[in-house]
């Protein structure tokens, strides 16, 4: 009912017989999510250890935190085999010196020249700056001073300083601990250092600013597998605390505002009643049916517990009835999910319109979590669109705006609206009821009525992916009927199955969000056109603002930075502002 990808190769094929196919477990996790929220089931696919990852706003609290000396830089000096930082030697003083003071290409790690005791101004909600009257700045490789060259693009327009800091004498070293060390790889893994074309190997690169070189800045590179470790001498910020009569860093940061985990880990904001099945004896209705598999955290960091059922559902591809149209291009970019989204992630009711000027409030950790942990929203679905039987619209498809989102773009072959698969899938120890609950999620439109869908593959955000599930044929037998056959007229049909299954929830709590459901399974429902299901959802009428193709147009972040929760210094604030809830007729988000 709407274009269709699948993951791996593009499309999956029958290796034997070319045929373009459905992987079964694609269909089993389809079929699985839908049959998790009709039966208010357990959150099984959720990693509970997840730690949410945020910029560091750039606030005056900052520079009170450095000039406090709660933040303060620092050098490593020993890293573990994993190539994060152990032990780091603690500066006492920074010094912020303009680009153009250097007279050669300041570079993250290098040793230069400044004086002891170096001349500094100091404007208002600003480091100390190297003043005019100072001399320039050079490398000197037994310099007591440490260059560290971080990136320009959030300054915009603004002149650039890098921060030198000052190695104390005498020599300070500190130790750093595996939860700091923890917290600094989880950060990492969400840098754009990480993210960039080809990165593999740790190294320097260029920053630049309008074509002009002003500086070689450390990035982090990673084979897929692990990260590169980062070079002994590399300047970095760090907050310490002193247990035990001992000093020990208790963050890390690869600059000054960089990223920051959160304490409150992915469990934390799930109810008991509906985090991952443990107990075979106490599954959920989907566990029960579909298997549950995986390791389930305990502590952070610690040994895991792999608790497993076996299933009682098999999934065959599904193979095309007929060779299905489809057309290979390049997709506009797209990213995993990013749960550290509290705008869309998090339930906000209690924090809707809140603002503070240091942690926006839809960030984890922020004061919006002060009376415990806001829960997770719920469970997360996609608007799908039709699109009058063409393959994807324009605003799906890859622009070029430079370089920028190149890494996050992928050529797609694309199924198009009307494409058939077959396939089967086989049951055994299953209840009248319990078989009911199977058919519904694969067939929802047979309990929730109308055109309900499944969702199946990926470009789920442009709304890809809808697939009408249809049961052409059933067949349900026990053991006396298999081994000394009995009259089919006796035997459950469908339809039984479906009838046992409905007059089973009626009397259940999770059938009251089945209205919900069946809104969110609907192509093109009321309130949500083809044409929104897009980000950001509803150009600007003709000449007023951004409009769609454009590269202002496709930003997205601008969103995220207005809807916050900061309150800046000066109006317009950000106050916090939600993703509308699946029940109100309208699903626009605004257009910043």
């Amino acid at each position: 009912m709407g274009p269709l990808i699948g993951g791996g190769q593009m499309p999956p094929t029958d290796a034997a017989e070319e045929t373009v196919i459905i992987p079964g477990s694609s269909l089993a996790g389809a079929i699985r999510a839908i049959h998790e929220a009709m039966n208010n089931s357990c959150l099984r696919i959720i990693d509970g250890g997840y730690r949410a990852v945020h910029r560091h706003a750039a606030s005056p609290q900052l520079l009170q935190e450095t000039e406090n000396g709660t933040l303060r830089m620092a050098i490593i000096t020993h890293v573990t085999p994993a190539g994060l930082p152990d032990r780091v030697a603690l500066c006492d003083r920074v010094v912020w010196v303009p680009v153009d003071r250097f007279t050669m290409t300041p570079r993250t790690g290098m040793r230069v020249d400044l004086p002891d005791d170096p001349a500094t101004t100091q404007p208002a909600q600003r480091g100390p700056r190297l003043a005019a009257r100072a001399h320039d700045v050079s490398e000197d490789a037994r310099g007591r001073w440490f260059i560290l060259v971080t990136d320009v693009k959030p300054r915009a327009n603004h002149p650039v300083y890098f921060a030198c800091g000052r190695l104390a004498r005498p020599v300070e070293q500190v130790q750093v601990p595996e939860r700091a060390q923890a917290a600094l790889a989880r950060a990492i893994e969400t840098s754009s250092e990480l993210h960039g074309i080809n990165v593999t190997q740790t190294g320097y690169v260029n920053v630049e600013r309008h074509g002009y070189l002003l500086g070689r800045k450390l990035a982090l590179g990673h084979d897929g597998e692990s990260m590169g470790p980062i070079p002994v001498g590399t300047p970095v910020w760090v907050k310490t605390e002193v247990a035990g009569g001992a000093r020990f860093v208790s963050e890390i940061r690869m600059s000054l505002a960089w990223r920051r985990t959160s304490k409150i880990r992915a469990i934390d904001r799930v109810p008991p009643t509906l985090r991952p099945c443990q107990d075979p004896a106490r599954l959920c209705p989907t566990c029960r049916l579909f298997g549950s598999a995986g390791a389930d955290d305990n502590v952070d960091e610690g040994p895991t517990s792999q608790n497993s059922y076996r299933g009682h559902i098999r999934f065959v591809d599904a193979r095309a009835s007929t060779p299905p149209q489809r057309e290979t291009f390049t997709r506009a970019p797209l990213l995993s999910p990013k749960p550290t989204a509290g705008q869309f992630y998090l339930d906000n009711q209690r924090a809707e319109g809140s603002m503070h000027p240091h942690v926006p409030t839809a960030q984890w950790d922020s004061t919006a979590d002060g009376n415990g942990p806001r829960p997770i929203r719920g469970r997360k679905f996609y608007w799908r669109t039709r699109q009058g039987g063409h393959l994807p619209a324009p605003q799906h498809r890859g622009r070029h705006f430079g370089t920028r989102n190149a890494a996050q773009t992928q050529e797609v072959t694309v199924l198009a609206e009307g494409s058939s698969f077959t396939t089967r899938v086989a049951f055994d120890n299953l209840s009248l009821i319990e078989i009911g609950s199977l058919l519904a999620a694969a067939s929802p439109h047979r309990v929730l009525g109308a055109e309900r869908v499944l969702t199946v593959g990926g470009g789920r955000p442009f709304g890809w992916g809808a697939v009408r599930g249809v049961i052409s044929d059933f067949s349900a037998a026990g053991p006396t009927s298999r081994y000394m056959g009995t009259d089919e007229d006796l035997l459950p049909s469908a339809e039984d199955c479906l009838t046992a299954y409905q007059e089973d929830m009626a009397q259940r709590s999770a059938a009251q969000q089945w209205p919900i459901l069946a809104k969110l399974l609907t192509v093109n429902p009321p309130g949500v056109a083809d044409a929104h299901v897009w980000y950001p959802p509803k150009p600007h009428a003709a000449g007023h603002g951004p409009q769609r193709g454009t590269q202002q147009f496709d930003e997205g972040f601008e969103f995220w930075q207005r809807t916050s929760g900061l309150q800046l210094a000066h109006p317009p604030h950000r106050p916090l502002q939600s993703l509308p809830h699946a029940g109100r007729p309208d699903q626009n988000i605004p257009v910043v």
